[in-house]
């Protein structure tokens, strides 16, 4: 176990989640009753049991007496899953330490493997798209794209099942990552855009299998739900992802129907406009009047708190290293997660977007970890990431362009320019070298502050 960032002390009867996270034993050890020091699970996590070891007493014997135990520490390791659930601990993260398709295992540690694999296929253990738990047999798998257009509701309204519906698996946030090989070897069906389409030209065929010049009315009853904003999603996620399939799409009329719902939606838009007749405007006028002169008058005052000493120069030589990696084509700056234009500019006709800090924990101020984002993007990087605890250790590991974040419970990339990735690795590896002390993000670190 290890202790979050941002937890000073331990607090009794304070959850476990809000505290610790479980960190994988590199490598695990295998005991009987004291290390066995030449003995190799393979695993990445510590066993022990008492079992039949050699004379030396620095490895397990291969000895029938050891099989029943070897099978008990299987059937333990799949139960206490529950409980590591019960306790809040059994997040994405925590499949990293679990022994996954890829890892060498010895013949008698791989029956730990199964029965890991086989207890969260039938029960609710692994973790789902919306952060909660269901049986990997009842799981899909698809890209961050298409699981952001259709919801539980959709999918189960589109995917053939014949007991419960199904739901979204979570997705590896780095992909041939151990969390990925993990998932992998879950076997969880996959059903993506080449599945998408085939069921919508299902959906919209008549029972001999020909196209239908009118979609059924379920289907029909279905896209009429969906609002403009998301019909322009799937063209967008069709263009992308299928774009050799879109005329086949189009081929169904969809299109056609999609015109009228649009056009009905945006008649319906304008007549929905937030406001209503007031009976008495007069005598409203008149409160808020007088709920205005009793108002509490404005008041500041000077509060000592922590001061970050250099971040602001930092953040000033960040804003202009970020400028000048991250504009497009046109010569706009753009934000990392998005990869669109920022949405205004400041007076002085430079683009607006917001330094923010990448890996909270490094002992050292520099510019290269910064990010350019959006002030929407910013937002959820800072307040609402899923994946902050693992960032380091997933930039370390990054290949290409684009890092996988889960921001809002929703899978997102960050990109990142060639140099940018040269120069923040060359950080970490500093890093490194620098004796390990606490230290205070930058949203924990704030200095002398006037409330007005």
């Amino acid at each position: 176990m290890d202790i979050l960032p941002g937890v000073r002390q331990f607090e009794q009867g304070r959850p476990l989640a809000d505290q610790l996270k479980v960190i994988p034993a590199a490598p695990g050890s295998v005991a009987v009753f004291f290390p066995a020091v030449k003995e190799a699970s393979g695993l990445r996590f510590h066993l022990h049991g008492p079992f039949v070891p050699e004379l030396s007493r620095a490895s397990i014997r291969e000895a029938k007496a050891n099989i029943p135990l070897f099978e008990q520490l299987a059937a333990l390791a799949a139960q206490s899953l529950h409980r590591i659930k019960e306790l809040g601990l059994l997040t994405p993260e925590f499949l990293f330490l679990l022994p996954n398709p890829q890892d060498q295992l010895p013949p008698r540690y791989q029956r730990i493997r199964t029965a890991i694999v086989e207890e969260m296929k039938s029960q609710p253990l692994t973790p789902t798209h919306d952060r909660e738990h269901a049986p990997a047999g009842r799981l899909i798998q698809a890209r961050a794209s298409l699981k952001a257009l259709l919801s539980e509701s959709d999918i189960e309204f589109l995917v053939d099942h014949d007991d419960e519906p199904p739901l979204w698996a979570m997705g590896a946030t780095q992909r041939n990552s151990r969390i990925d090989h993990f998932l992998s070897g879950l076997d969880i069906r996959e059903w993506g855009p080449d599945e998408f389409m085939e069921t919508l030209r299902e959906k919209a065929s008549d029972k001999e299998g020909l196209l239908s010049t009118e979609p059924d009315e379920a289907f029909l009853s279905w896209l009429k739900r969906k609002s403009p904003p998301w019909t322009q999603e799937l063209y967008a996620l069709l263009h992308s992802e299928a774009r050799d399939r879109v005329y086949q799409f189009r081929a169904l009329l969809i299109v056609r129907e999609q015109e009228k719902i649009l056009a009905e939606l945006e008649s319906r838009d304008k007549s929905a406009v937030p406001d209503r007749p007031l009976a008495n405007p007069e005598r409203r006028a008149q409160n808020v009047r007088e709920q205005a002169v009793k108002a509490s008058d404005k008041e500041s005052e000077i509060r000592q708190r922590s001061v970050s000493i250099g971040r602001e120069e930092v953040k000033e030589q960040a804003d202009t290293y970020l400028r000048e990696h991250y504009r497009n084509a046109d010569g706009e700056v753009t934000c990392q997660i998005c990869k669109r234009p920022l949405p205004f500019k400041l007076d002085d006709g430079r683009e607006y977007f917001e330094v923010v800090e990448f890996v909270a924990e490094l002992r050292k101020r520099h510019p290269q970890n910064y990010l350019a984002l959006c002030p929407n993007h910013s937002a959820m990087f800072r307040l609402v990431n899923g994946s902050k605890d693992r960032m380091r250790e997933a930039f370390q590991a990054l290949q290409g362009n684009e890092l996988s974040v889960l921001l809002s419970e929703q899978e997102k990339t960050v990109y990142f320019s060639k140099t940018h990735i040269i120069d923040l690795k060359a950080v970490l590896e500093a890093e490194r070298s620098l004796p390990r002390e606490q230290v205070l993000s930058e949203d924990d670190a704030v200095g002398l502050v006037a409330h007005d």
